[in-house]
């Protein structure tokens, strides 16, 4: 894992059991099977409802933005600083990640 990736994942890996899989440059971040989060050109992005995105934007959020120009679908948003700092709402921000995840089904499909 490259060292910039390791210090993005390295709070949520202090609380959940973490798993990686390289993604287009990038990680894509795994808990219990479920497809949560990613790391994408330096920045952690996590799956947010679409209940939560409004107060995401507010809190200075925005949606990750594929590559290769494609339009962004607003599933996954960036985690501000202000958030990465604070463990307790990076926790709030994981939980909720998962428990969207799980709502949806992102199951990471057996090869």
């Amino acid at each position: 894992m490259k060292p910039e990736h390791e210090e993005l994942v390295a709070p949520l890996a202090a609380f959940l059991a973490l798993r990686t899989r390289s993604m287009f440059g990038g990680l894509g971040l795994y808990h219990a099977g479920l497809f949560f989060g990613l790391v994408h050109e330096g920045a952690l992005y996590l799956r947010v409802p679409p209940a939560q995105q409004a107060a995401c934007r507010h809190a200075g959020s925005t949606p990750f933005q594929p590559p290769g120009g494609r339009p962004a679908r607003g599933t996954y948003w960036h985690v501000p600083e202000p958030v990465l700092r604070d463990r307790r709402e990076l926790r709030q921000w994981a939980e909720r990640a998962l428990a969207d995840a799980a709502a949806r089904g992102t199951q990471r499909r057996k090869r």
